[in-house]
């Protein structure tokens, strides 16, 4: 019912038959189409309704307008929108990925009618992703994705509990263990181009994500003090986060200082990155 550049979710898919009709009814962020049972098909634009009562205030709407949309008439497409709007507006780092997940899952279930995803059909998923090549723990963060999406349908009501299918996830293989030893760390800093050794120096020490690393600010670092901090609502768990540098780390973030004011004075521009690309990049 709605394209990819739409930015409404279909909460209940027109069915095919009965194509082309005119609207006859709509409230803001709701149109609603006659269906051939006489009730109405529902379309629902999740900008306009509250951010985080979204699910709640659209099973809300569709009870105050008289519609009589099933559980039978909800698309598969509606469910998984309901998760990327949630992860978006509670602000949730892990949106890009969920989309991705989401893309994958409707290669396979897009048009599908939610109720007609059951445990049979997602096994069947799990074999076709497994025969293309998958991991099992990409296979598990899709299949998370649609547990997720089915979850948020039963706590807005668009569906019951009985409709959800069993979702079991794949076994993984244990993380990998070991450490670098000092002097293979060393041997692989003797690989690396000269601006990624300070980068993989202060991952070695710090264990901070590589995005939390290349986009830090001269003005998250004491250099005085020998510490190094991440903003709260900058990491994964939203927490800030404070590193105290050992003396090898604070002589090469020192080295980095004078670096970047070399270049500053070079290209006549303010660099407030610690970590910058390649000479002639900028």
């Amino acid at each position: 019912m709605s394209d990819e550049n739409d930015d409404r979710s279909p909460l209940f898919q027109r069915p095919r038959r009965h194509a082309g009709t005119a609207l006859r009814k709509r409230i803001p962020g709701l149109a609603l189409l006659p269906n051939a049972r006489g009730g109405f098909i529902a379309d629902v634009e999740l900008d306009a309704v509250a951010e985080s009562l979204a699910p709640r205030l659209i099973a809300y709407a569709l009870a105050r307008t008289g519609c009589r949309g099933t559980a039978e008439d909800i698309a598969q497409e509606a469910l998984t929108a309901l998760v990327v709007r949630d992860y978006e507006l509670n602000g949730k780092r892990s949106a890009g990925k969920t989309k991705v997940n989401v893309r994958r899952l409707q290669e396979f279930f897009g048009g599908w009618r939610a109720v007609n995803v059951t445990a049979t059909a997602v096994g069947t998923y799990i074999e076709k992703r497994l025969k293309a090549g998958f991991s099992n723990g990409s296979v598990n963060r899709e299949l998370s994705t649609l547990r997720r999406a089915f979850r948020l349908a039963v706590k807005a009501k668009l569906l019951s509990a009985d409709h959800v299918p069993t979702i079991d996830l794949l076994k993984e293989a244990p993380p990998r263990a070991g450490f670098f030893e000092a002097e293979q760390f060393e041997a692989v800093l003797r690989h690396l181009r000269p601006e990624v050794v300070p980068i993989a120096r202060f991952a070695n020490e710090t264990g901070w994500r590589l995005r939390e690393i290349i986009t830090l600010e001269w003005r998250q670092v004491d250099l005085n003090v020998g510490t190094v901090r991440l903003d709260p609502g900058t990491t994964k768990n939203r927490d800030g986060r404070l590193a105290y540098l050992s003396p090898a780390l604070l002589e090469c973030l020192q080295a980095q200082h004078v670096a970047t004011r070399d270049l500053e004075r070079e290209k006549g521009v303010v660099v407030p990155w610690v970590f910058q690309p390649r000479s002639g990049s900028m």
